[in-house]
C-alpha cells in the first residue's frame, strides 16, 4: 500500500534522504525511527506529497504519486501532524469536518465531526472552542479525529507523542493503535519515541544517515546486531 523506491532529497549541497527504499503491506502499521536530522520528517513529506525528492518514486495504493494524482488519493489519506497543524480561526468541529464540508451539509458534517470527536475521547462541548481553547494534548486528539473523518485507508502520523506528558503520550499512541486497527488502514509513522514503537508498530523500520539501515517486525527490534540501531536504542552514541 506505501512503497518509497530509492528516494533522493538534497538541499543546497547537503544530502537529507540518500536512497531511502521502503514498503508497507495492506494493513501493516510500520513505525520508523532514528535520530534527529536521520532524515524521517522530509521521507515522511515525500510520501504524502508535500515535498518532491529530487529522485525516486512514491507508489501509494498502487498509484505513482504525481500532483494530479495525489488530489485524487487525498480522500483514501489521513494524516497527523507533529502540532496537529489545527487551523487558528477555526472551531474545532470545523478543523475536522474540513474535507466533510465539502461533500456534505455543515449540519451533518458537524454532527460527523463530533461523532469522531467522541471516538477519541473529546466531548461534544469541544467541538465550537477554538485551538487556542484546548491543551496540547486536547489539540492533538482533534487532529487525530480529523486524520480520521474520512475513514481513510493510508494514514501518516508525524511525531505524534511530541511535547506531550508520558501519561497522555501513551493515551495518544493507544488511540492510535485502536483507530488503524478499526479502519483497517495502513499506517505509516515516524517518531523517536520508543514507547510508540511499543504500542503502535507491526514493523519497524530504522533511519539514520539518510538510509534505512534495517527493517523488520516490531517483535523482533530488541535481537538486532546492527551496531547503530542498538546505540539508538540504548540512548547513547555508538561509539560508548
Amino acid at each position: 500500500m506505501i512503497v518509497l523506491d530509492t528516494l533522493r532529497k538534497s538541499f543546497g549541497s547537503r544530502p537529507v534522504l540518500r536512497g531511502v527504499s521502503l514498503r508497507v503491506p495492506k494493513g501493516h502499521s510500520m513505525v520508523v525511527i532514528g535520530p534527529s536530522g536521520a532524515g524521517k520528517s522530509i521521507m515522511l513529506k515525500c510520501a504524502i506529497g508535500l515535498t518532491q525528492p529530487d529522485s525516486g518514486t512514491v507508489t501509494l495504493a498502487n498509484t505513482r504519486i504525481t500532483p494530479a494524482s495525489r488530489a485524487r488519493l487525498m480522500p483514501q489519506t489521513g494524516v497527523l501532524f507533529q502540532g496537529a497543524a489545527l487551523f487558528d480561526s477555526l472551531p474545532i468541529w470545523e478543523n475536522v469536518a474540513f474535507t466533510l464540508l465539502r461533500q456534505m451539509s455543515r449540519a451533518r458534517a458537524r454532527a460527523a465531526a463530533i461523532e469522531k470527536l467522541a471516538r477519541v475521547g473529546l466531548s461534544a462541548d469541544v467541538a465550537d472552542r477554538l485551538p487556542s481553547e484546548l491543551s496540547g494534548g486536547m489539540r492533538k486528539r482533534a487532529g487525530l479525529a480529523r486524520a480520521i473523518a474520512n475513514e481513510p485507508q493510508l494514514m501518516f502520523f508525524d511525531e505524534p507523542t511530541t511535547g506531550l506528558d508520558p501519561v497522555m503520550a501513551g493515551k495518544i499512541n493507544r488511540l492510535i493503535r485502536e483507530v488503524v486497527t478499526e479502519l483497517g488502514a495502513t499506517a505509516l509513522t515516524i517518531t523517536h519515541d520508543i514507547t510508540t514503537v511499543q504500542t503502535v508498530a507491526d514493523d519497524v523500520a530504522f533511519l539514520c544517515e539518510g538510509k534505512v539501515r534495517w527493517t523488520g517486525e516490531a517483535a523482533t527490534l530488541n535481537e538486532t546486531e546492527d551496531p547503530k540501531l542498538r546505540a539508538f536504542l540504548a540512548g547513547r552514541s555508538e561509539d560508548e
